[in-house]
This record gives structure tokens, sequence and C-alpha cells, in this order.
């Protein structure tokens, strides 16, 4: 964990003690730790009398809807009450974002905005967006500076914040194993289950709520799975046919992309989601020996060294063939340095 700077803390609780209206947004195809520290926030913001709006880009993933009961969250995709222009704000939370290109269609109206805007995130970056931002590149999750700043303000943690917490801790985390995993992750885990969390519930509503459509596409992908540079990567492709065939929302496919890490001598492992006739969704996972966020920034995106995801305006074979020739030159160096 890194040393943030006391100061911007003074600045963002002065800021919540004497604002009344608050915006949060986090990063297209939010994850559990984006949308579990904006639930969070949100219960925190609003349990000290404060307006809340949390509008993002990207419709609320399917395996999380259970995190939004009241449907609070709104999208650029599917609600029209949307301003072109955002309402007079007194700050906008801006979380889990590396860069201003993940804002998605919201950049120019956030951008455009003269609230004072708050970065809270863990990824590395250059082109933070925020005025004042509060970056922990070493902490496990984003959901980690939500909860020193519950504790900062003396807020009792309520269990509606605890569960959303937990969710961000535990999906950032690979469920507490990934690298990642560090004392702090677990020093969390233990108060926020001390607030009313029970973990195993959590594991199941995000992880065990799939369909029997879901694990027959599961099964097609792992029956046809590819690998290149000699085993050392292995990747699955999923076509829109091959959604509507089994019937499968293209959300569900959230996870495929762990099951190949548990392959001996696989270094990394992608998932390619066909997500439009010239758009691809890419997700990527290492072991460790490569760095992936550094393929990721090539392609114009970005994440963890060994987590990382892009999206491409390119067809599902055009994006096969060009990471894949990015990947076989990462690899032929790392080889050479051994």
């Amino acid at each position: 964990m890194n040393t943030l700077p006391e100061a911007n803390w003074k600045h963002i609780i002065d800021l919540i003690r004497r604002g009344e209206r608050f915006m949060l947004t986090t990063h297209i195809n939010p994850d559990g730790d984006a949308i579990g520290s904006e639930m969070a926030l949100n219960y925190l913001l609003k349990g000290l009398g404060k307006e809340v709006r949390i509008i993002n880009d990207s419709p609320l993933p399917y395996y999380l809807t259970f995190l939004d009961p009241n449907s609070e969250i709104e999208t650029l995709a599917n609600t029209p009450t949307v301003p072109l222009k955002l309402p007079s704000l007194d700050g906008i939370f801006i979380l889990d974002i590396s860069d201003w290109q993940r804002l998605g269609r919201l950049k120019e109206m956030v951008k455009d905005s003269p609230a004072l805007k708050i970065c809270l995130d863990h990824h590395p970056a250059q082109d933070r967006p925020g005025d004042i931002n509060m970056v922990d590149e070493g902490a496990s999750n984003t959901g980690i500076l939500i909860f020193e700043l519950i504790n900062r303000l003396e807020v009792k943690l309520t269990k509606p914040m605890a569960e959303a917490l937990y969710v961000s801790l535990l999906t950032d985390t690979g469920s507490f194993r990934f690298s990642n995993t560090n004392a702090k992750a677990h020093e969390m885990a233990a108060q926020l289950i001390r607030a009313g969390v029970v973990s195993h519930e959590i594991y199941s509503k995000v992880y065990e709520q799939g369909s029997w459509d879901r694990m027959r596409l599961l099964g097609k992908l792992l029956s046809s799975i590819e690998s290149c540079c000699q085993n050392k990567v292995a990747y699955l492709a999923v076509t829109q046919e091959l959604l509507n065939t089994y019937h499968v929302h293209p959300d569900e496919v959230e996870g495929f992309v762990e099951f190949p890490r548990v392959i001996e001598g696989v270094e990394v492992v992608i998932l390619f989601q066909e997500i439009g006739q010239e758009k691809t969704r890419i997700s990527l996972r290492s072991k460790g020996k490569v760095n992936v966020q550094e393929i990721a920034h090539i392609f114009g995106g970005g994440g963890h060294p060994y987590a990382s995801g892009i999206r491409l305006d390119k067809s599902l074979p055009e994006s096969i063939c060009s990471l894949l020739g990015v990947l076989e030159e990462k690899l032929y160096g790392l080889r050479s340095e051994q």
C-alpha cells in the first residue's frame, strides 16, 4: 500500500461535509470493484443526507444486479432521464478509472462540469481524470479507498456498505487468489465480515448464479480452446453466433477467462468476445511472468499487470491476429532473457 497525501483526504472530507449534490461514475463495462465501490460510496453519502446520482456509460452486469436492489444506477444505454449536460453538482467521484477514455461517452459531460472531480483508484496511469487524485497502485482494489474514507469520516459501517465493499474486494482479488491479495485485503475482509457480511452468500451471488445454457457454452468453448507461443498462451473466442445459439447474454461470458489458467505451462489466457461487426472485447490474464497491462496499453486498453482489458474496433479474426502477434514478440523477448 502506498502512503496517500493527508491533504487530499482533508480536501475530500471537507467537500463531503459542505457539499449537497454528488455524482458517482466508473469505467465502461464495470466490474465488481467498480459497482461495489459506487454502491458503498452511495450508501455513505446518502447516510450523511446528501443527494446522489450514479451515472455510468455501460449497463449493470447481470451478476451484480443484487447490489442495486432499488435500481439507483443510471446508464446512458437505457435511461432516458440522463441529461446531455450534467446538473449543478458539488462533486463528481470517478471510481476505479485509470484515464479519461475509460469513461466512455460520459467523458465530455464530466470534463465540462465545473464540479470538483475526485478520482479514487488503484490502477497505474498517467492521464488521471481527477482534480484530486487518490490513487494507491499497491491496493488490491478501489473499494479499500472507500473503506478508508468511511473510517476517516467515523461513519458506522452498515451491512449494505460492507456487502458492496466485499464484492469489490472478492472480485478484484480473484476470490483472494491473485497476487494483489495482501495483508490489508484480509484485514479489510475481516472487518467487513464483522459488519455482517456472510462471505459464502456473497460468493454464491457473484459466482454461482449461472444458467445451464451458460455452462453448455463454456463446455463448447473449452472443447475448442486454442493455444500458441509454444503452449504458453491459451485463448477462447466467443462469437455472437455462439451466444445466439446457446441463448447466453454477453455479460454471462464474464469469468470464462479464468478457466484455462489451471493448465500447466500456460502463462497468459485471453478471452476474445465479438460484441459487434467490427468490435471485439478482450480480457487478458497472466500468471505473473508476462505483464499484460503493457500489452493492453499498446491497443489503448488498461488494467493491472496480471489482469487487463481491451476494446478494439476490429473484427474478431483481425483482433486475434493483431494481439497474438504482439504476444509472440513479448514471449520471445521473455525466452531470450531466460
